[in-house]
């Protein structure tokens, strides 16, 4: 997956629909973290990191952070009750990379207001409302500052930030759905589908009751199901007629990323379209062109560097990165490190990343 940063235009501020009378967290919702044990940073990141992933938050103290943390299992999927009091977490790109997690998740606020950035979009998460995240994308989670500054003085703590988190896999979604789910601007959560998955969601909270293997598989379906039809993508017909064209644009950008003056303008010649269809095509995927030739770039010089280190040549690195499109050699090191989260000497040397562990070991 490759992040998107859209260089061309500011982060869009999305605010969604009020929330619905019918869907007011229950009180169980409200109550569920309450006689859970307060966590520090430390106790954070070992809970989360591995069924979840890394998710770093953000305090001016360490010592004064607070976390609580319950998990479930919800029809068989995992969720959790989660309460920081930080005023930001944040799960970077190289995070999403180390750790492998390839699932959405659905994010409910059941207390208190978020604000969730990712794919270069601020969208506001109300109370009783819900928004899809991926978490092979960086994404970032920023507290209301009002309701922090109530928080630091609220007698009950419980009472502020708090979110029900539920895991959706991605191969079994996508491949049930027969599309990926759209998970920024345009979801129609004001929708029967959108009151439903609420009502279903919040009753197996409420209710958490034992259930057969084949009612607990269906009701998976079910929540797939109004996911879909919830976070789906505009025209999905169209969607589809435009994989077959994006997947031309694909083939002509690896067989030009060696490149460096290689424009978005000869790309979209090459395959007989406009530079607004082309941009509508990555965006449509939640990509840019840019990023995606940096990738493919990347990428390949990732494989030089290894070669170089198994073959014992001396190649200069700057050479391979000439080699590989990039013009400027800081540019791309910064980028080489931002991928890999080292800088292209250890790949050089004969090193590289546990995709598992984030530990580097001798090839």
């Amino acid at each position: 997956m490759i992040k998107t940063n859209r260089a061309f235009a500011k982060p869009a501020s999305i605010t969604l629909p009020e929330s619905l009378p019918s869907a007011t967290p229950m009180p169980v919702w409200r109550d569920a973290l309450r006689h859970s044990q307060a966590l520090d940073v430390g106790a954070w990141h070992e809970t989360l990191h591995s069924t979840w992933g890394r998710y770093t938050p953000v305090v001016n103290d360490p010592k004064s952070f607070v976390a609580k943390i319950r998990a479930q299992s919800l029809y068989g999927l995992s969720a959790m009750h989660l309460m920081p009091n930080a005023s930001r977490v944040e799960r970077t790109q190289r995070d999403a990379r180390v750790d492998g997690m390839d699932h959405y998740y659905a994010l409910f606020s059941v207390v208190g207001t978020v604000k969730v950035l990712q794919n270069d979009q601020a969208i506001e998460l109300n109370n009783g409302q819900v928004l899809l995240v991926d978490s092979a994308r960086s994404v970032s989670y920023v507290a209301d500052q009002n309701e922090q500054r109530q928080d630091t003085y609220a007698a009950d703590r419980d009472a502020y930030r708090q979110c029900f988190v539920l895991q959706l896999p991605r191969q079994s979604l996508v491949s049930h759905l027969g599309f990926e789910p759209q998970y920024g601007p345009g979801v129609r959560w004001d929708t029967p589908a959108g009151r439903a998955l609420f009502k279903i969601v919040s009753d197996a909270v409420d209710e958490d009751v034992p259930m057969s293997g084949s009612t607990l598989g269906y009701m998976r379906l079910v929540i797939y199901d109004l996911i879909g039809a919830i976070f789906s993508p505009p025209d999905p017909a169209t969607f589809f007629r435009s994989e077959k064209l994006f997947q031309r644009v694909c083939n002509v950008v690896k067989n030009h990323f060696e490149d460096p003056n290689v424009t978005p303008d000869e790309v979209a010649t090459e395959v007989g379209i406009s530079r607004r269809y082309l941009q509508k095509l990555f965006a449509m995927r939640n990509l840019t062109y840019t990023h995606f030739i940096n990738s493919v770039r990347l990428d390949h010089a990732a494989r030089l560097l290894r070669r170089r280190a198994v073959l014992g040549t001396t190649q200069p690195i700057s050479a391979i990165a000439y080699s590989c499109g990039f013009g400027n050699y800081a540019n791309f090191a910064r980028q080489f490190r931002n991928r890999f989260g080292h800088a292209p000497a250890v790949h050089a040397k004969g090193h590289d990343d546990d995709p598992r562990t984030g530990r580097l070991h001798t090839n």
